[in-house]
């Protein structure tokens, strides 16, 4: 059965093309498969009948009508009854038709039993009667025929079966007959795999398999992914990068798959002077990914040389994953070590305009005097359209803080070229750090479909970069200005002034929101949550209520949910707690908050190793500032354990 859709789609040819080989057919039918009995004195193994049932038993399956298929089968045994190849096939089909009529399964045992009377034999005959007598639960039988194919067809397959289904039925371990399956040929990488799993509890014996199978499989055409896996999760992987690394030495070449595990495997662990001693193996291999893991750790290195040599070759290459970062740190590459010519001209590989303002105002900070007025001088080579050129100028003078004159560049440029070479948010990003707010904002009211409103974006900006007085400021002036601002102005404003005075403060701001947005889930939400993260338990009830109706709006909301739940654990009513978290904010967990809200109830509900487990995801998170602070000090309280390392 297992063989069944293969065979399918190896076999099934035309009904045209089959008459076509009807010779050749008739040759290959009668080319007896692990044949046990002799020839008869007068074997119809020339019979063309038998080779016209069989071709349209073959059209039968492939036209997925299996019963007739069957009947077929039947017809060309008749014409050539020793062929062994047809039988195995009738049972297969039999095994088939068994999953809707579990007569075929007597039908099986019946038939595999008579050819085995016979002395007609193959270990797919003998598979055959093992899985109807598996799936009839007659472990006896089962094990009487697995003896028969243990002295018949001994294979490591036969063997590893014999220990599994020893295991299985007579809850016996036999190691040695693992020992026996290891000593036949190793004709399939996955055989072998399962076996050396079985050792798990034996390293010596596990690395002594793992380095056979390397260096059985490492040069043919198997899954490599099967392979590495391997060795990560019989926790060798460090066996295995030994390994690589002692064949390279050896001058034995990898195939690409082979050496991007190893690569990768040095990269999940740091060892990026491991990475760069490989360089003289991977330099000229065709794998760009490789290459590019390389590269990726001289820059971090801040070994310029090695990422100029491997970033040359293949920055013209069609399969980077991103030819900004390439382009951009072999620039940096270049400037590193003083040559500004080099370094311009890394960055004309560019032909994309955002791409280039990008790379320049990375770079153009870091250069020396020298550097910066080669790059100025020779800026009007990038780009033919001088607004371009002028829209670089005014890049180069911002990222030195020379905001004036990047203004006065700014400012000659008309907005509709910022938003044909969509190169609005950059522009923005120039008058903001030169505090031109106007201007800023008649640029970004050319954008049609942002999220959020200009001047929410403005303060944004300012709040992200530490200015949050500035950004306080403009969002008040809009509350003055705006006889209905945006919902979310009420809840930036909240958030901000909770940061840094009382809690009245942030509430006032929700509750005027709330008089004009009474329908907002997320004005509701964020009073209802304020409520209860500052502890005002004379307002839980009504936190309540307003949680309650923002579920009614948005009920697939786990924000909500989650605000909800950090209520009732306010109140003390841990259990509810919990099932609310568990139900609505468990899957795709992302958000630090949540973590931590997870991490707190566990432990007033005494389950310690959920607890631990979710405050350290709060911290690797790492996108809420407050509750990785609060994870971190129970982590230390709790647990007497420091937090993990996170990556900023």
């Amino acid at each position: 059965m297992k063989h069944l859709n293969k065979k399918i789609g190896a076999f099934y040819k035309s009904l045209f093309m089959l008459i076509l080989i009807n010779l050749a057919a008739c040759s290959s039918i009668n080319n007896q498969k692990s044949l046990e009995i002799k020839p008869q004195a007068n074997p119809r193994i020339s019979n063309n009948f038998s080779v016209y049932y069989f071709n349209m038993a073959e059209i039968a399956l492939q036209e997925g009508n299996i019963p007739l298929a069957l009947q077929l089968y039947e017809k060309a045994d008749e014409q050539a009854p020793d062929n062994v190849f047809i039988k195995e096939m009738i049972l297969e089909i039999m095994e088939v038709l068994m999953i809707n009529n579990a007569s075929y399964a007597d039908k099986v045992i019946e038939l595999g039993n008579e050819y085995v009377q016979r002395g007609i034999i193959s270990h797919k005959i003998l598979d055959s009667l093992m899985n109807v007598y598996q799936y009839k639960e007659d472990s006896s039988k089962f094990m009487e025929i697995l003896a028969l194919q243990v002295e018949k067809y001994p294979s490591m397959r036969i063997y590893s079966l014999k220990y599994y289904y020893e295991l299985k039925y007579h809850n016996k371990s036999d190691k040695e007959l693992l020992e026996q399956a290891l000593g036949f040929e190793w004709e399939n990488v996955n055989e072998v795999i399962s076996v050396a799993f079985e050792f798990a509890d034996d390293k010596e014996k596990v690395l002594d398999i793992v380095g056979k199978i390397y260096q059985k499989w490492t040069e043919v055409n198997i899954s490599q992914k099967e392979l590495a896996e391997l060795y990560d999760n019989l926790g060798v992987e460090q066996v295995f990068s030994n390994l690589i690394l002692a064949n390279l030495q050896a001058g034995q070449h990898l195939i690409d798959e082979i050496a991007s595990y190893y690569l990768t495997n040095l990269q999940r662990n740091g060892k990026y002077e491991q990475i760069l001693q490989s360089v003289p193996y991977f330099i000229d291999s065709s794998s760009t990914y490789n290459l590019e893991l390389i590269f990726s750790a001289a820059v971090y290195l801040q070994d310029w040389e090695t990422a100029i040599n491997v970033g040359s070759k293949i920055v013209f290459r069609n399969d980077l994953l991103s030819k900004k970062y390439l382009i951009m740190n072999l620039a940096n590459a270049w400037s590193k070590l003083g040559h500004y010519e080099k370094t311009f001209s890394s960055i004309l590989m560019l032909d994309n305009l955002s791409e280039t303002a990008f790379i320049l105002n990375e770079i153009y900070p870091n250069l020396e005097v020298e550097g910066r007025n080669y790059f100025w001088n020779g800026i009007n080579e990038l780009f033919d359209d001088p607004e371009a050129t002028t829209f670089l100028q005014a890049i180069l003078k911002a990222s030195v803080e020379e905001y004036d004159s990047a203004m006065q560049y700014l400012e000659e440029i008309p907005e509709d070229f910022f938003v044909e070479t969509n190169l609005i948010f950059q522009a923005a990003r120039i008058c903001l750090e030169a505090k031109n707010i106007s201007h800023a904002q008649k640029i970004l009211e050319y954008i049609d479909d942002i999220a959020f409103s200009t001047i929410e974006f403005i303060a944004i900006h300012y709040y992200e970069n530490g200015e949050k007085e500035l950004a306080l400021t403009i969002l008040e002036k809009e509350l003055e200005d705006n006889l209905k601002p945006s919902e979310h102005i009420f809840i930036f404003c909240s958030m901000i002034v909770s940061n840094k005075e009382t809690k009245e403060s942030g509430l006032g701001y929700l509750e005027k929101g709330l008089i004009l947005y009474p329908e907002s889930s997320e004005m509701l939400n964020s009073l209802g949550y304020t409520i209860a993260d500052f502890q005002i338990s004379a307002r839980y009830d009504e936190a309540q209520i307003y949680l309650e109706k923002a579920l009614e709006i948005d009920s697939e909301n786990r924000m909500i949910w989650d605000s909800l739940a950090w209520l009732h654990f306010r109140k003390g009513n841990y259990q509810q707690a919990i099932e609310i978290l568990e139900k609505h904010c468990s899957q795709n967990l992302v958000d630090s908050a949540i973590a931590y809200h997870f991490g707190e109830v566990y432990l007033k509900l005494n389950k310690m190793d959920k607890a631990q487990e979710f405050l350290i995801r709060a911290i690797m998170l790492n996108n809420d500032e407050e509750s990785v602070i609060a994870s971190k000090k129970l982590l230390e309280k709790h647990f007497n354990q420091k937090s993990p390392e996170i990556n900023e």
